[in-house]
Order: structure tokens, then sequence, then C-alpha cells
């Protein structure tokens, strides 16, 4: 099952396909957490200190009212509600904390938007709105702690000593806001409320104090977390899956050009490997896939013009074998016409002669008719020796099973009977060479002891079959008549040339020693054969 899996998805087409799906939903994982840090960043939850920090820059801009005089309770009045407006009862503590903390980020960069903000008349706000526990307050006062103006005139009339009944130690706030203290008891927590005050400054002196405090945001920050975890779990797989998708099919339509492409290189490969070198690719693009088709098509001509030149050496080398094989027959049937003439067919002749001067000295000199029959008994007998050990010559020997040196004994043995040679064999370290040494070594004893039968006039000869483990080396000797290594030989005395022809053939290396009377030596050395020739010496 895995292995089907893997086949059908594990293509070119498939890891395009699954790479723009990943990329797709990486994106959008990361397009997500950006959009919910900056909603989170933008909206902190309210604490006492950014309550203090905010209230700051309010007081800030309420002190421009103090350039002329002190301002009237009205127009501070309007200029707070018109900051931070008035709360209705019916408003939850949430919403009013949310904005409150979002009316104290207004920032007024404009010196006269500043300026229109505080003198404006607001004459059109609610005046009637009720101060309850849930509300935001926001009030003035003087640094003895006597309201000024705030957002619910009302309950917090103007010209009343500060009195907050949500806060029981306000005056502890209006204190340390009178003395600048820009830390706590400058702002804090009491009960449920987030309390600040800072001071309002004029030429460098406190003439007034800014008081408020609102209800915390009471939802835990775990359950914030939580909620913008949900969130944007939810956001993720929604907008995660559309992508996907879309980037699924996009990847797919994309990667199949590429996968056709590759494919048609795949099946031309494949064909080529079988011997078929006429396909090509027919892809004129200019990407890396056209070019490789273009270089495929260049190797496919190259191979072809190979195979074609392999096929006409091949059939050069065939003929040249034919050829080879038609001159080595040639040559062995001149070789054995050679042979014949010079032993079997000067016999017969001898004998033919005898036979007829025996025929007319048989009625008037029986005598001699008699001796003459007995020459051409001698003469036939010889004729069969030399016809026996042509016969025999001919006949190969089974190396493959005896090895050489069994053929050589009975080489040597068939000697004595058939040609009357006594041959000395001495054979040193006995083993196993390669077929094509064993068989070159014995036709080269055949052909020496033929030329000693031959040429040397003894009928003695010695063969020594040396076997080391650097070489195998090969003498064969005679006591006969010898000759002058140095003069020119007949051309059709091709023993000799034969002998070194078939020990070229094996890479050995030979040299003969002869002399008139002194008799003839021919020592040949082999190398020792490698290890794969050696595991070859059994095949026929």
């Amino acid at each position: 099952m895995r292995r089907r899996l893997a086949q059908r998805f594990g293509n070119l087409r498939w890891k395009l396909t699954w790479s723009y799906v990943w990329v797709t939903l990486v994106i959008s994982m990361l397009i997500n957490c950006a959009a919910f840090a900056l909603i989170l960043g933008s909206n902190p939850i309210p604490t006492p200190q950014l309550l203090h920090e905010l209230q700051q820059s309010h007081a800030q801009d309420l002190a421009v009212l103090w350039e002329d005089n002190s301002p009237p309770s009205q127009q501070l009045q309007n200029a707070l509600r018109f900051r931070f407006g008035s709360v209705q009862s019916t408003t939850s503590g949430q919403s009013a904390a949310i904005r409150v903390g979002l009316s104290l980020q207004i920032n007024y960069d404009d010196p006269q938007l500043l300026e229109r903000s505080l003198k404006l008349d607001l004459s059109t706000f609610e005046t009637h709105a009720s101060y309850t526990s849930t509300s935001p307050l926001v009030l003035v006062t003087d640094p003895a702690g006597v309201i000024i103006a705030g957002n619910f005139p009302q309950q917090f009339a103007p010209g009343s000593l500060i009195s907050d009944p949500e806060v029981a130690n306000a005056q502890t706030y209006i204190a340390a806001a009178r003395a600048d203290q820009a830390t706590p008891p400058a702002y804090g927590r009491s009960g449920n409320r987030l309390v600040a005050a800072t001071p309002i400054k004029h030429n460098g002196a406190v003439v007034a104090v800014l008081y408020m405090h609102t209800r915390p945001f009471e939802i835990s920050r775990w359950i914030v977390v939580i909620l913008v975890v949900v969130i944007f779990v939810v956001t993720f797989v929604v907008t995660g899956f559309v992508n996907g998708l879309i980037g699924m099919i996009y990847g797919y339509l994309a990667a199949r050009p590429y996968a056709r492409r590759l494919q048609q290189l795949s099946q031309a490969s494949a064909a080529v490997a079988q011997g078929d070198f006429a396909i090509r690719i027919d892809d004129p693009s200019a990407d890396e896939i056209g070019q490789l088709g273009r270089q495929f098509n260049t190797m496919a001509d190259q191979l072809a013009a190979n195979m074609h030149a392999l096929r006409a050496l091949a059939d050069h080398n065939a003929a040249l074998a034919e050829q080879a094989a038609q001159l080595a027959i040639v040559e062995e049937r001149h070789r054995l016409a050679r042979e014949l003439h010079d032993s079997v067919s000067q016999e017969l002749f001898s004998v033919t002669m005898l036979a007829a001067a025996a025929q007319n000295l048989l009625t008037s000199q029986p005598q001699r008719a008699a001796e003459h029959l007995v020459q051409l008994r001698q003469m036939a007998q010889r004729a069969l020796q030399e016809t026996r050990a042509l016969i025999f010559a001919l006949r190969p020997a089974a190396l493959g099973d005896r090895g050489l040196a069994q053929a050589l004994r009975q080489l040597c043995s068939s000697a004595r009977e058939r040609q009357a040679l006594d041959v000395d064999l001495q054979i040193e370290g006995e083993r196993r060479l390669p077929l094509e040494q064993e068989q070159t070594l014995f036709r080269i004893v055949q052909e020496a002891l033929a030329n000693v039968v031959r040429h040397s006039g003894v009928q003695q000869a010695q063969v020594g079959l040396r076997y080391s483990d650097h070489e195998t080396q090969l003498t064969i000797s005679d006591k006969g008549k010898g000759f002058d290594t140095q003069a020119a030989r007949p051309a059709q005395s091709l023993g000799l040339i034969s002998i070194a022809e078939r020990v070229a053939a094996i890479g050995g290396t030979w040299h003969i020693t002869s002399a008139l009377g002194a008799g003839t030596r021919i020592d040949i050395h082999i190398p020792r054969a490698t290890e794969s020739s050696a595991t070859e010496r059994n095949t026929p």
C-alpha cells in the first residue's frame, strides 16, 4: 500500500503540487499572524499606568485654557465632555472602559483644532446623564481637591470638595498629583477601579488636577488569549483550506506540462537503452528541459553513428577472420603437401622403383630380387610410419581432459612405436595451464619431434617441461647433424617459423641453439597465466 501511494503521489507533478500547497499555507499563516499581531497591538488592555500616561497628554492640552486666567467652569465642562463625553447609565462597564481607553488615545497635533475643541460651545451635548457605579468618571479639581468641572455635573457639582463613592482615598491621588508624582500613588487600583490623577501645569505651577477612574477590562487575559487563538485557528483553517485548494489546483495544472515533457524524455531513454536509436525529442523550449531534450538528440545521433561504425567494423573483422581461417586452411594444406612430398611420397617412389627392379631380376637373379624385396618391405614400413605420424598430428589431443603432461607422454610413446624415435621426457612441478597455452606447447613439441625425425639423422631426442611460479619452460633437443642458424633457410622450411608464431601468440619467448654436427636445442619460456586465464583452462 505504501509503495503504491509512493508511486502514485511521488512523481514530479505531485511534488510540485504539494510544494505549492505548503507555500500557500505558510503564507496564509504568516498573514494571519501579522493581522492578529496588529489587532492586539493596536488595542492594548487598559492598566493604571497606561491610564496615567494617556492622562498626561490630556492634561497638557487642557493647560491651554489657563493662558489668560482661570477658565470659567462651563467652558472647562464643555471641553471635558467634548473629549470624554457623558456615559448613560445603561452603558456597561466593559464598553465604558473601552470607550474611555479609546478616547484617551486622541492626539491633537493641530493647534487650531486643539483650541477649537477646548473653546467650542457644546450646548448641544446631553447634560442630564446619570452617574452609576459602572460609569467612568472624569473630574478637574483645583489643587485643594475642589471640583472645577466634570463629565457628570449633576452628581459632582462644581465648587464641592471631591468625594468619589467608588474610590475612598480619592484625596490621596489628588495629593500625589499636586506633588507632581509620576509613580504610584498617582495611579493605581481601588477595588475594581482603575484610578489616576495628573497635574495640569501652567508656567511650571500646578493649577489643577485631572482625576479619572474607570472600571478595568474585566475579561481575563487568558480568556482573551484563548479567544484570539480560537479565532486565529478558525481563520487559518478556513483561509488555509481555500488557499490550499487553490494552490493544489494551480500546482497540479502548472506541473502537468513539465511532467509530460520529462515522461517523454524517460520513454525516449528507455527506447535508446533497448537499441532504438531513431527516436528523437521534439521540444523547442528554451528552458532546462528543452536543453536536455536537445542534448539527448545529440547523444542519440552520436550513438547511432557509433553503432553504425561498430557494425561496419564487426563486419570487416568477420571478413578478416574468415580470410584468416581460409589462409590457415591453405597453409595447413601446403604443410601437409610438403610433409607427404618429403616423406611418404619419396618412400613410395622408392618402393615403386625397387618393386620394378625385383620384378626384372626375379627370373635371372632370384637372390638379388629377394634383397630388393627386403628393402621394399622396409621402405613400406617407413612409409606406413610416416603416414601414421601425419594422421596422429592431424588428430587433436584431448588436452581439456588429460592436460599437457599426459598428452606429451602419449605423444612420446606414439613416436617410439610409429617413428622409432626414442624420446626422453622429463616433467617437473606438473600442473594445469590455460588451454590455449597447453595446445600451443603440444603443437610445438609435435613440430619439433617431426623435425628431429626428418632432419637430425638420429633416433633419440630429449623433451623437458618444467613448471614454476613465474613461468613454464619447454626444452626440445637432439644430438643430430644440426645446422647453421645464420644461413638462409629454404622458403618451404616452415617448421621453425611455425614454432616462432605459436610462441608469440601466447606471449612467450624462444631461442634456438644449433651447430653443424653438434645437434639442436630449442628453449621456450611462457610467463605464468593470469587468474582470469587460469579459470578458462578447462574451456574447450
